[in-house]
């Protein structure tokens, strides 16, 4: 109701204010408030403000497009987007300020803050006007917060570091929440051909004491195992348990790229809380981390049963010949497909594998065996 009330008074506002909106200084610079339309985007209205600054306010590095800049900002080692309208006699038109985005609807997407060109935050929300992510530049501390919220709670927050570029990322899980997982999004890659299973070590601990009462994997295909405990256990403050996930695919039933929810269930203070883990699972045979270096690979018809090319770009083309038998294959990236060549279509016996896209080539000598 509040954003609704909020909505109306802001159009009122813009009706009796038209003459006031929309305006251009004589150099044809956008300044003061304005409401802009993008005629390639049909959800994306956008009010705002707009700021008059001096050219020489920044120190562009590289120029992008007639609006889009990169800049170096004083005390930062990575480089920042400058957004400007025009640029004319040492002046610069950018956003300032707080700016609304509205979708065909007009239901409020994004609430976003800029900082003389600098777009600073930004808050997007969903459908019935949560918060789904939201990002904050925080220049003096020299650091970029982005957080992601689930089910209407902060699941995670990341920083990053503006000034070291070589500093890793930090991500914290359920900031707010008392248990601390030390890898929501594991991720179990089974390279096959040298492996048939994967293995995670997960870290559990706590800001003050509770109980976990079971970790389960909602699809089955995760199985959970703790290090000399059995469910329930107890976690003291600061105290940290290891928690083994395992994950072997079947060949046959398994979309190669696939996940699994493990809802691992805490008593808090006599209260039932579910925390979720999104597992991320991954197998195949050649992928972009190993086609560089891999030169041979042997695969059999009664184990292997398929031969698993990843996706490495927009399009992944495949192509597998011998002196009996070819086959060529493609898939698009994001479309959730792998490359899967049946080996039992193949004789035993020796092949070329060629395998074109956007990010490399290669080629791989393969051997089917029964």
């Amino acid at each position: 109701m509040i954003i609704k009330h909020f909505v109306r008074v802001i159009c009122f506002c813009l009706v009796i204010n038209s003459s006031a909106q929309n305006l251009l200084t004589k150099d044809g610079l956008k300044t003061g408030l304005w409401i802009e339309k993008d005629t390639t985007d049909s959800w994306d209205t956008r009010i705002g403000n707009y700021k008059l600054i001096s050219q020489d306010t920044y120190t562009i590095v590289d120029t992008l497009s007639d609006w889009w800049y990169m800049i170096r900002y004083p005390g930062l080692q990575k480089m920042i987007l400058l957004q400007t309208d025009k640029i004319h006699n040492g002046f610069i038109s950018v956003r300032d300020s707080i700016w609304q985005v509205y979708d065909s609807t007009n239901r409020l997407v994004e609430r976003q803050s800029w900082k003389e060109g600098i777009h600073i935050a930004s808050t997007n929300l969903n459908n019935v006007g949560n918060t789904d992510s939201s990002f904050y530049y925080d220049l003096q501390k020299g650091v970029q917060y982005e957080y992601e919220y689930r089910e209407e709670k902060l699941y995670k927050k990341a920083s990053k570091s503006l000034i070291d570029e070589n500093m890793l990322e930090v991500n914290e899980f359920y900031p707010n929440h008392n248990l601390i997982i030390s890898n929501a999004e594991p991720q179990l890659n089974v390279l096959l051909g040298s492996n048939k299973s994967a293995t995670f070590s997960l870290r559990l601990s706590c800001k003050s004491d509770l109980k976990i009462f079971s970790i389960t994997s909602t699809s089955g295909k995760v199985l959970i195992k703790p290090t000399n405990e059995s469910f329930p256990i107890p976690i003291r403050a600061k105290e940290n348990v290891t928690v083994w996930l395992s994950f072997t695919p079947d060949m046959e039933t398994f979309p190669m790229g696939g996940r699994d929810t493990l809802l691992v269930e805490t008593v808090e203070n006599n209260q039932t809380i579910t925390y979720k883990i999104y597992c991320i699972l991954f197998a195949t045979h050649v992928w972009l981390h190993n086609l560089s270096h891999l030169k041979k690979l042997t695969v059999s018809q009664s184990n292997d049963k398929y031969l698993f090319v990843s996706p490495m770009g927009t399009i992944t083309s495949a192509y597998l010949k011998g002196n009996k038998k070819a086959e060529s294959q493609s898939v698009s990236f994001g479309d959730g497909d792998f490359i899967k060549f049946d080996l039992h279509k193949f004789p035993p016996g020796r092949y070329r594998l060629h395998i074109m896209s956007c990010n490399d080539d290669g080629k791989v000598w393969v051997r089917i065996k029964k």
